[in-house]
């Protein structure tokens, strides 16, 4: 079963298979609703007579991605074996709980993909970001939003991008929040005169603003693609203004930018705190977002040189939430600008590479550059491996709670806050 806007974007991948069994090409995710689908490769167990006795699983045909998944494929092939031989049949509910907000990304969803296909790609736009923002670790509504956005991206792309590259649009208009340049330009004007024109709070030294983040540059940061939960991006910000007052003056990192989402969270308070973030990433994508990856994005392919290049939409993101003046971006290898970096950070953010190596690397080159005092941000860190990849858990969180450098001070989601005690 393959979930695609069209059954013809299946084809190409289904001729080159040629497969000796039949394949179906799900064009209104009915597959995904029905079964509980959000991300592939997806199984689900059905016996003879049409009973789900195992709700979806991510099961791997082979040890391809082993290192970043760390699921073994002989585990899955085995206990499918076993009940297949003997009716062993594994614990847990065969079919997955949807959350309210979960059942209202899929109507947003639906009704995004009805406008698109009754010609309204503006308002469709609309509803399928929306439905990202309830259900951000759905793929299957991430993913199959961009086939229905990408007539507006490219005719876009061929117009405005600023690479000349219709693969590499800075950002999708029609989900993009409408900047006002006059008022982006009195803010930064104001910003220069140390007067507070409304963008957010301003931190005094030694003291944490008591205020939440802009509406307009949170409408920004969920605009912006990316993987940060909303409720993530929210602590992440509360978490970077407490540690803009506990090391006044000491700039921010993030460690993995993307295409900005969380950047702007970042800046935000970095410009609340009157300071600097600095963004690094080289902009060619983490392993889990190559391509025959789940977590890839066909759209953020440069298609001359075959290669992701999410910087563009990086720096559109970082313009339109009017940052500009608070980010600086490195571009580069996370290990070699680690090497570079000497001034001791207020925060460092890491969400790079979630392969062992990778969140090794990044942990090694980056906690010891925060500063007593300072905070140690994480993303995605899962104690339990059903809930997801363990690298940032096993390579990062881990290593700096057994340093004795770090404590805990508080948890979100999958994001973990630390405060260098030693």
């Amino acid at each position: 079963m393959a979930l695609d806007a069209l059954a013809d974007d299946a084809r190409p991948w289904i001729e080159a298979a040629d497969p000796d069994y039949p394949v179906v090409v799900d064009t209104a995710h009915v597959t995904a609703e029905r079964y509980g689908i959000t991300n592939v490769p997806s199984v689900v167990w059905v016996d003879e007579d049409g009973t789900v006795v195992k709700a979806p699983t991510i099961a791997p045909g082979d040890d391809q991605f082993a290192d970043l998944t760390e699921i073994d494929s002989a585990t899955h092939h085995d206990a499918l074996r076993r009940w297949v031989r003997e009716g062993e049949v594994p614990d847990g509910p065969a079919t997955p709980v949807r959350s309210p907000e979960e059942q209202r990304a899929l109507a947003e969803r639906r009704l995004g993909a009805w406008l698109h296909g009754e010609g309204h790609p503006d308002a469709a736009a609309a509803h399928l970001a929306r439905a990202v923002e309830l259900a951000p670790w759905d793929w299957t509504i991430r993913r199959g939003g961009i086939a229905l956005r990408a007539t507006t991206t490219r005719s876009w792309a061929r117009s405005s991008s600023p690479s000349g590259r219709s693969g590499t649009p800075p950002a999708d208009p029609a989900t993009r929040p409408r900047r006002d340049p006059g008022a982006t330009a009195d803010r930064r004007r104001a910003g220069a005169a140390g007067i507070d024109q409304g963008v957010g709070p301003r931190v005094r030294s030694g003291a944490v603003a008591d205020a939440s983040l802009d509406p307009e540059v949170r409408a920004h940061a969920l605009a912006a693609r990316g993987f940060m939960p909303p409720d993530e991006g929210d602590a992440l910000y509360t978490a970077a203004l407490e540690a803009g007052a506990a090391v006044p003056g000491a700039p921010f990192a993030e460690v993995g930018s993307y295409c900005g989402r969380s950047t702007i969270w970042l800046a935000a308070a970095a410009r609340a705190c009157r300071t600097t973030l600095l963004a690094v990433d080289h902009h060619r994508g983490s392993e889990e977002n190559q391509a025959s990856w789940e977590h890839h994005e066909p759209d953020l392919v440069d298609a001359e040189i075959g290669r992701m290049d999410t910087l563009p939409w990086f720096r559109r993101a970082v313009f339109d939430a009017g940052l500009e003046d608070h980010v600086v971006a490195a571009v580069g290898q996370s290990p070699a600008v680690a090497r570079i970096w000497s001034t001791p950070l207020a925060l460092c953010f890491i969400d790079g590479g979630h392969g062992r190596e990778p969140a090794r690397r990044d942990y090694e080159g980056w906690a010891g550059h925060v500063a007593p005092g300072g905070t140690l941000a994480i993303h995605d860190v899962f104690p339990d491996p059903a809930d997801g990849g363990r690298p940032p858990y096993e390579e990062i969180y881990r290593p700096a709670l057994m340093s004795g450098r770090f404590t805990e001070r508080s948890a979100t989601g999958s994001l973990r806050i630390l405060t260098r005690t030693a």
